[in-house]
């Protein structure tokens, strides 16, 4: 009898132990939901700090995440902000972080111009990808390689082509050539490097091999003196350069009392 009397007393204590934590469980987490909702409600954002933007102004980055001071800290997500920053072409990566200090941290990874697309009458630059980053408002010197004439939507094949040999101008270091740099072709293969007002005819593949004879082809140029009409690094066994033609021979004029062969009639 007096050990049942116990067991029951065992128990319980056991469930006023478990309803004692569960009741103070509870009391925390309402506690927490309570702070968190107060401070939902009362943390506001103070500043919006911008990281690594060189093109796009802290005032543009501003209006593009659509948050300014004064504005709940929770009312927009990381999440939220981070999406609408990656909707700017210029914008290739981005890191967001609050804090309770009501500081909004934005981190940055610009794309890089690397070449102006002329399309008609306009003009725009555009990053290592291919994307358009911005139409140029401005008619001004073009200190990157311009693509005339290559449609990106109509033109796929030739736009990467011509895509790839601007990159590898970039990796070495042509691009800050003091001259001008066009590329043209309305085909792959037509893919052709205007430097100088020379155009050298580099085609499909092997670019980095091409722009190698290309230094050779200049210094060669130059040693000569030669007026070209184009360079041609499309074949693996020879460079053709073709002078420019110096038209049709001239008749000379004839000397003075010389005869053209022709017997005179006489009357």
């Amino acid at each position: 009898m007096k050990q049942r009397n116990a067991r029951s007393l065992e128990r319980r204590r056991r469930k006023r132990s478990i309803l004692s934590a569960t009741i103070a469980l509870l009391f925390v987490a309402l506690a927490g939901l309570g702070a968190y909702l107060l401070m939902t409600r009362t943390l506001v954002v103070r500043e919006a700090a911008f990281v690594g933007n060189r093109h796009l102004k802290s005032d543009d980055l501003s209006a593009l995440i659509g948050i300014r001071p004064g504005d709940r800290m929770c009312a927009t997500s990381a999440g939220e902000i981070h999406r609408r920053l990656m909707t700017s072409p210029w914008i290739k990566a981005a890191a967001v972080s609050k804090d309770l200090s009501g500081l909004i941290e934005v981190r940055v990874v610009e794309a890089v111009p690397v070449a102006v697309l002329r399309l008609a009458d306009k003009a725009y630059l555009i990053e290592g990808g291919g994307t358009l980053l911005e139409e140029l408002k401005e008619t001004t010197a073009f200190f990157l390689p311009v693509l005339y004439g290559i449609d990106p939507s109509a033109q796929k094949e030739t736009y990467a082509e011509a895509l790839r040999l601007v990159r590898v101008l970039h990796d070495r270091k042509l691009v800050a050539y003091g001259g001008s740099l066009q590329i043209t072709g309305q085909r792959p293969e037509d893919i052709t490097l205007t430097v100088d007002h020379i155009p050298i005819r580099v085609g499909v593949g092997d670019v980095d091999r091409k722009l190698e004879r290309l230094q050779f082809v200049k210094d060669e140029i130059e040693r000569r003196k030669l007026e070209v009409e184009y360079v041609d690094l499309r074949f693996l066994d020879r460079i053709i350069i073709k002078p420019v033609s110096s038209g049709p021979p001239k008749a000379r004029p004839k000397a003075a009392g010389q005869s053209d062969g022709k017997k005179k009639r006489t009357h």
